[in-house]
């Protein structure tokens, strides 16, 4: 099974879909049908987003969101940053765990988008268990009576939500108080924070929620390999013979930890570190953060001319490469 996004030309190829969704006879009756057919009309509309799944490149289930205003009577409205989601799974491929995967492709999506999710169900449908597991609650006072006679109920996910951005000077306040938290045993000066993001603002950058607090900062930079700066040092200048992507300091407040930012983080300086012609990264892991960019593809780089470096930055502090 693959599971790729849905996209502009997809509206044919999901009104199939919303019909299953809706218990609708077919794709002309969704249509036909004002309360199901705002699902997907004028697809894709601004801020939509879904996923397809396909075997052997046929379509067999999908599954989108789509932000309502609460003039347009949905089925339930949260807020403005909670879309509703239909989702369907063609009958003969039901219980292959299509639904699950769609919907978990579909929740990162939102989480990627700093967005919750809701959605409308039959209180008979046995995919309300699915939509538990996923970590959906139902929403206190939206049962309504269906277009069959029967009951239907919201259910909301709300994901916790940061995101990476460039770093900006007037984020170094905060990203200095991050670093106290993070880093007791391991001070630098405001002036080495202030240098990096001057040097290099490509590879600075922050971790703030959806509320715009400031939950960790990343500061990198070229360097050359097997020649990280030392702690608390200010550069100067950067090498003219760089040939790798340094990354000199990542910290999250704990609460921030366990949200996917790591993950997403080490893409990004994958990314970057392709786009300057670089062609490896290095850091020097401190505390246990070895095990973590060891998943990433950084390996030991030993090196014994660099332990005296290595004890400035605490017991255990490794010299790692990717």
């Amino acid at each position: 099974m693959n599971i790729r996004p849905a996209r502009v030309g997809d509206a044919a190829l999901l009104w199939p879909f919303l019909a299953v969704a809706a218990h609708e006879p077919s794709a002309e009756a969704a249509m036909a049908e004002p309360v199901v057919a705002r699902h997907l009309a004028g697809w894709p509309r601004s801020g939509d987003f879904g996923v397809i799944a396909e075997i052997d490149g046929a379509a067999v289930g999908a599954a989108w969101a789509r932000q309502f205003r609460p003039d347009e009577g949905p089925y339930v409205f949260i807020n403005d940053m909670t879309p509703e989601i239909a989702i369907g799974v063609l009958p003969d491929r039901r219980g292959q765990g299509i639904g699950a995967a769609l919907l978990a492709a579909l929740v990162e999506m939102a989480r990627g988008r700093c967005r919750g999710l809701c959605l409308n169900v039959r209180d008979s449908n046995p995919a309300v268990r699915l939509y538990e597991k996923a970590g959906f609650v139902r929403v206190a006072g939206s049962e309504v009576t269906n277009r069959v006679g029967g009951l239907s109920f919201g259910m909301a996910l709300r994901l916790p939500c940061a995101l990476w951005r460039p770093m900006r000077a007037e984020d170094l306040p905060a990203a200095m108080a991050v670093a106290d938290v993070v880093h007791p045993d391991l001070p630098e000066s405001p002036d080495v924070f202030a240098e990096r993001l001057k040097l290099f603002p490509a590879g600075c950058f922050v971790a703030e929620d959806g509320r715009g607090r400031l939950l960790g900062y990343a500061l990198t930079h070229p360097a050359r390999l097997g020649y990280p700066p030392s702690l608390d040092t200010v550069m100067g200048a950067l090498p003219a013979n760089a040939d790798c992507l340094h990354i000199h300091d990542v910290a999250l407040l704990p609460e921030a930890r366990g949200l996917g930012l790591g993950d997403a983080l080490t893409g990004r300086l994958k990314e970057l570190a392709r786009e300057t012609g670089l062609r490896r990264l290095a850091l020097v892991a401190v505390y246990d953060a070895a095990r973590f960019w060891r998943r990433h593809g950084f390996q030991d780089h030993a090196n014994p001319a660099l332990a005296a470096k290595m004890a400035a930055y605490g017991e255990g502090a490794a010299y790692m490469v990717a």
